[in-house]
């Protein structure tokens, strides 16, 4: 887990090939899926993001990847709802994803969809009724496999024929929290 000592932790998962198999059950027969998992990218600015301002492009930089990469953008905002509490918190929130090749290595998330985001303070604060949580902004940048090939399996259905696709996907990647302005 990425903290303000160690913003860059080791590696979970490695890169190479992964395998699962499955028994199957009622409807979908036994199947094995294999992808093959590339050396993760490093998100090289992710310390120096705070806070997002939603009137400048975001820009994301990044070190590895490659062309059969795709890495994955993604922000969310959120306020609580009323009526919700620290102890039980409910957000109202909005969601962007955006997806650029590996080898890009850089990416600007437009101001037209920042200003979607609503502006959020993420932060607790103590009011008249205890602890409540103000707002959440979440940045997240992964990288996963961005061919269709990698991880495309298929499996018998127990009543005849095949699954029309199955996809066995990896994300690998660090997220940060963030105020929104």
């Amino acid at each position: 887990v990425p903290s303000a000592t160690n913003p860059n932790p080791p590696k979970v998962i490695a890169a190479g090939t992964y395998t699962i198999t499955g028994a199957g059950g009622a409807d979908v027969g036994p199947f094995t899926a294999s992808v093959n998992v590339a050396s993760p990218i490093n998100w090289t600015n992710r310390t120096t993001i705070n806070s997002i301002n939603r009137a400048t492009p975001l820009v994301i930089n990044w070190t590895g990847g490659t062309s059969a990469d795709m890495v994955i953008i993604s922000g969310t905002g959120g306020k609580q709802a009323a009526g919700t509490s620290a102890d039980n918190p409910k957000f109202e929130s909005t969601t962007f994803v955006c997806i650029a090749r590996g080898d890009a290595r850089t990416f600007s998330v437009p101001v037209s969809i920042l200003q979607q985001l609503p502006a959020v303070d993420f932060g607790i604060s103590a009011g008249g009724g205890g602890a409540s949580i103000d707002g959440i902004g979440i940045l997240t940048v992964q990288a996963g496999n961005g061919t269709l090939d990698n991880g495309k399996f298929t499996a018998p259905i127990t009543a005849g024929g095949n699954i029309d696709i199955g996809s066995f996907y990896y994300a690998v990647g660090g997220a940060a929290l963030v105020s929104i302005r």
